[in-house]
C-alpha cells in the first residue's frame, strides 16, 4: 500500500500539469514522497528494533504541544509571543500557539487530549503533570476555535478510545470527574475562561450560510473540485501551492482524498483513499478487538480533521498517523512470534517422539 502511493506520486508529479510544470511538481511530491512512500518503512523499523520508540515519541509530543498550549492561552490573555515561522498573539479571537495556524493547534491539542487520556487510563505514573497538560490542551483547543475539524475529530477520536478501552470504562468516568472539577476550580480562579472565544459565536461563524462561514465555503471547494474533476478524472491541476485554490482561486480543497485527486489527478486520489481506508480497518478492527486504543483513536481523530481539512503533503497530518502505524506494526509482529512454537520446544517435541518410537 505505502510503495504504491510512493509510486503514485511519482506519477502525479509527472502528469498532474494542467496548470503548473514537473518542475512546479517537485517541491511538493518530495515531501509527499518522504512521509508516504519512505517514512512508514523506516518509522516501523525504528518501532521494530526499539519497543519504546512510540512511548518516547508520544512523550515527547506531549511536552512540546503543551509548552505549545500554554503559549496559545497566554496569546489569548494579551499577551505576544514572537516565534519566527508563527502567528504572533491572537488573530480574531483564535490563538495559533507555537502553530502556523489555529486550525494546526487545534489538531495537535487533539491528539494531546488522546495521548493524555490514554496515559491516565492505563499508567499511574506521573498523573499531576499529565492532568496538567490534559488541561492545558483542552484550553488550546478551545482557544484554537476549531470548531468544525479538531472539535470533530476528538469526538470521533473519544468514540474510538472509549470502544478500545471499554475494559477500564470505571476509571475512565472517574478520571472524567476528577478532571471537570478540576478544570472548574482553574476557570474559577484566574478567570481564563472569560478570554476564551465564544463557542456559540464560533458555532454562527461555522454555519453561516454566507460565503464567510466555514462549513459554506468548505462545500463551495468541494463542489468546485468535483466539477473540475468530472471535466478531466484522469490528470490533475498540479501539486505546487499555485495549482491549489478553487472557487474564488485562493481556498484549497478542504478534504484531503479530494484534493489529492482535484491536484494530483486519479492516481493520487486512489492512493490516498486506499490510505484512508485501510487506516479505517485497522481503527474498525482495534475497536472490535479492544486493543491498540491509544493509537486507533489517534488515526481516527487526524483523518477525521482530514476529511474536512485542506492536508495534503502536512507533516501534521502523517508523522502522528504513521507514528501511530509504526506502534500497531511492531505490536502485532511481537504477538505473533509470541504465539508461534519456538525451535527449541520444537526440537523437544521431536526429540520426545522418537524416544516414543
Amino acid at each position: 500500500m505505502w510503495v504504491f502511493a510512493g509510486y503514485a506520486t511519482l506519477i502525479s508529479a509527472l502528469t498532474a500539469t494542467d496548470q503548473v510544470t514537473v518542475s512546479d511538481n517537485v517541491f511538493v511530491a518530495v515531501q509527499i514522497l518522504a512521509l508516504i512512500g519512505l517514512a512508514p518503512f523506516a518509522l516501523t523499523r525504528n518501532a521494530s528494533d526499539d519497543e519504546y520508540f512510540a512511548k518516547r515519541v508520544s512523550v515527547a509530543f506531549l511536552a512540546g504541544q503543551t509548552l505549545s498550549a500554554l503559549v496559545a492561552v497566554l496569546q489569548l490573555l494579551g499577551q505576544t509571543i514572537e516565534v519566527p515561522g508563527t502567528i504572533y498573539g491572537a488573530v480574531y479571537g483564535r490563538a495559533a500557539g507555537l502553530a502556523e495556524h489555529p486550525t494546526t493547534l487545534g489538531l495537535m491539542s487533539c491528539i494531546a487530549v488522546l495521548v493524555s487520556l490514554r496515559i491516565l487510563f492505563t499508567s499511574r505514573r506521573f498523573r499531576i503533570l499529565v492532568l496538567v497538560a490534559l488541561a492545558a490542551n483542552l484550553l488550546s483547543l478551545v482557544a484554537s476555535g476549531s470548531l468544525t475539524s479538531a472539535v470533530m475529530g476528538l469526538a470521533i477520536g473519544l468514540l474510538v478510545l472509549v470502544f478500545c478501552e471499554r475494559e477500564h470504562l470505571g476509571r475512565m468516568l472517574g478520571w472524567g470527574v476528577t478532571f471537570v472539577v478540576l478544570l472548574a476550580v482553574v476557570f474559577a480562579a484566574t478567570g481564563v475562561g472569560q478570554h476564551l472565544p465564544s463557542l456559540a459565536e464560533r458555532y454562527d461563524q461555522v454555519t453561516s450560510p454566507t460565503e464567510a462561514g466555514s462549513w459554506n465555503a468548505r462545500t463551495l471547494t468541494f463542489d468546485f473540485a468535483w466539477n473540475r474533476i468530472m471535466e478531466d478524472p484522469v490528470f490533475g491541476e498540479g501539486l505546487s501551492a499555485k495549482a491549489r485554490g478553487s472557487y474564488n482561486g485562493v481556498t484549497t480543497v478542504h478534504n484531503s482524498v479530494l484534493r489529492a485527486w482535484y491536484q494530483g489527478g486519479v492516481i493520487l486520489g486512489i492512493a490516498y483513499g486506499a490510505l484512508f481506508f485501510v487506516v479505517l480497518v485497522v481503527v474498525i478492527r482495534s475497536m472490535a478487538r479492544r486493543k491498540y486504543g491509544g493509537e486507533a483513536s489517534v488515526m481516527a481523530a487526524i483523518f477525521a480533521y482530514a476529511m474536512v481539512s485542506p492536508l495534503l503533503e502536512q507533516r501534521h497530518l502523517w508523522l502522528p498517523v504513521l507514528i501511530c502505524w509504526a506502534s500497531i506494526s511492531r505490536m502485532e509482529s511481537a504477538a505473533k512470534i509470541k504465539a508461534a512454537p519456538s525451535l527449541k520446544g520444537l526440537d523437544a517435541s521431536f526429540a520426545g517422539t522418537r524416544k516414543l518410537r
